[in-house]
């Protein structure tokens, strides 16, 4: 990945790192939006106090319509930060109404109120620009910004070298605002993807791609306090320690690497997370929006598990087989107990099989001891068969 800044012109790295931290970003633009919105609904609502205050009311509609708009601007923000709704449309269009509720009242307040606040209105013109996150928006609100006083100062009625002058004053801000906002995100972006990349590695199992079991711990609490959890499952490959004792470390790594993968296809498919527990052991969570009951999952992760094959170096394919236990999470049950609950039945169900195997080996042994004694019988009867047609060729 690139780091020269001013390739985001020439190449696709900005795009890159955005939809790699789409979610970070999206974030912190709404939190930016909360606190300037609300600051500037504030700051309105003083101006209205002051304008009753006077006696000089004739710009009290701008200000008690824009402070209207910043707090409805607040109060998304706030609920797609509390629900974590950080799709792109959603957080754009609010960013947009944002910066052209900025923009608007600038006009407004330039064209009908004092000429001389030019240059504080020019300053703010600068925020919105801040937010928006890629180069191309950013260029677009400027030149929208660039367009609107244009008009506000060739339909005053100033003497034209003012409107030159103001028209001139906020075109230079406009393009301060951009080469400020082009770095200050470029700055941002690079933070967020630094961010990812380290929490990835802390978070993340090499091993497999899953998430790891200090990562499995916070997402169980973070989604137990909004009460998303529907059960959990606990997983172990049978007879782990025996693979790994016949075929090697190496061998034991791709094996617990093949589990990972197929865990990580399902999860996806149903919408499941799973984790790396630790050794040979895995967990996954099911949320209340996933797609398949628990039962059903449990199954499928055993069945697609069973279907996989490892080739060991001698050439020959060796099945494995995985342990399944799960729990719902009942109302008013910590999760750590439900946590429990799911690896006490899935060693029930590992001693379970462990059972039925050694009771089929009996009946395994059992045959061939029957198929010994038969065998044994019968060569008995051919030798006293042999010894009489000796008898009768000697008579």
């Amino acid at each position: 990945m690139k780091d020269k800044k001013w390739s985001i012109f020439f190449s696709r790295t900005w795009e890159e790192i955005y939809k790699d931290n789409k979610a970070a970003i999206a974030k912190d633009n709404l939190e930016i939006c909360r606190i300037v919105s609300v600051f500037f609904a504030a700051v309105l609502i003083v101006f209205v106090a002051v304008a009753f205050a006077i006696r000089d009311t004739h710009l009290v509609p701008a200000y008690v319509i824009t402070a209207a708009v910043m707090m409805f601007i607040w109060y998304m923000a706030r609920t797609m930060i509390k629900k974590n709704d950080y799709s792109t449309y959603n957080h754009r269009w609010l960013v947009y109404a944002f910066a052209a509720s900025m923009y608007m009242f600038s006009a407004y307040i330039i064209h009908f109120g004092n000429a001389n606040i030019l240059s504080y209105v020019a300053l703010v013109v600068i925020l919105p620009v801040l937010i928006i996150d890629k180069p191309t928006q950013k260029f677009i609100m400027v030149l929208f910004s660039m367009a609107l006083f244009f008009v506000v100062c060739v339909s005053s009625d100033w003497a034209p070298s003012l409107q030159q002058e103001y028209d001139i004053n906020v075109n230079l801000f406009a393009l301060v605002a951009y080469l400020c906002g082009v770095n200050n995100c470029w700055v941002k972006m690079q933070a967020h993807d630094l961010n990812r990349r380290l929490g990835k590695i802390s978070s993340e199992d090499s091993g497999t791609g899953l998430l790891n079991r200090r990562r499995l711990f916070e997402d169980l609490k973070q989604l137990d306090e909004y009460g998303e959890i529907a059960g959990i499952l606990m997983c172990d490959i049978d007879g782990f320690k025996k693979f790994n004792d016949t075929y090697g470390h190496s061998m034991g790594d791709k094996c617990i690497e093949s589990v990972g993968k197929v865990l990580t296809y399902y999860g996806k498919e149903a919408d499941i997370r799973f984790y790396r527990y630790g050794g040979d052991e895995f967990t996954g969570v099911l949320l209340k929006s996933s797609k398949v009951p628990i039962e059903t999952a449990a199954r499928d992760v055993a069945q697609m598990v069973n279907a996989v094959d490892i080739r060991v170096p001698s050439g020959d394919t060796v099945n494995i087989s995985i342990s399944v236990g799960f729990a719902l999470l009942q109302a008013g049950v910590d999760y750590n107990e439900c946590l429990k609950y799911a690896d006490y039945k899935m060693y029930q169900v590992k001693q379970h099989l462990l059972m039925r195997k050694m009771a089929q080996n009996h009946l395994d042994m059992g045959s061939m001891m029957a198929k010994d004694h038969r065998s044994l019988g019968l060569d008995r009867d051919r030798k006293m068969w042999e010894s009489l047609e000796i008898k009768d060729k000697e008579n």
